[in-house]
């Protein structure tokens, strides 16, 4: 097994808490932004959760275009949730952060699958 599919279920066995989250240019197929957000409990906050976004990186290509906002948004709408990232939500959950014409994937990682048409969000 390459160590990349190693490490992807790794990740993908951390559970609920460990989001990662992608926008696809659906036109090429292409993943052209990524972000990792996920909870942990503090000590320090009576192990009351802690939310973190990391790890935000935009293509070259897709810079300009709001697509790290984007991913920003999602992750704090997904972590103020609670939701999980297999929970196949749709944009019509009250206040979803997608763009219009976006879909989420109900896989892993989360996919948001956008058009490139030089939209800002």
């Amino acid at each position: 097994m390459s160590s990349r599919l190693v490490g992807f279920e790794e990740l993908k066995s951390y559970g609920d808490d460990h989001i990662i989250c992608v926008i696809k240019d659906v036109s090429r197929s292409k993943i052209v932004a990524t972000g990792s957000m996920f909870m942990e409990k503090k000590f320090v906050r009576s192990c009351g959760k802690a939310g973190h976004i990391e790890d935000v990186v935009v293509d070259s290509s897709a810079r300009g275009m709001q697509k790290g906002l984007a991913l920003l948004k999602e992750g704090s709408y997904l972590l103020e949730e609670g939701a999980p990232p297999n929970s196949g939500n749709t944009r019509k959950t009250k206040g979803s952060t997608l763009p219009r014409g976006s879909t989420r994937s109900p896989n892993f990682p989360r996919t948001l699958d956008v058009s490139m048409k030089g939209r800002r969000y």
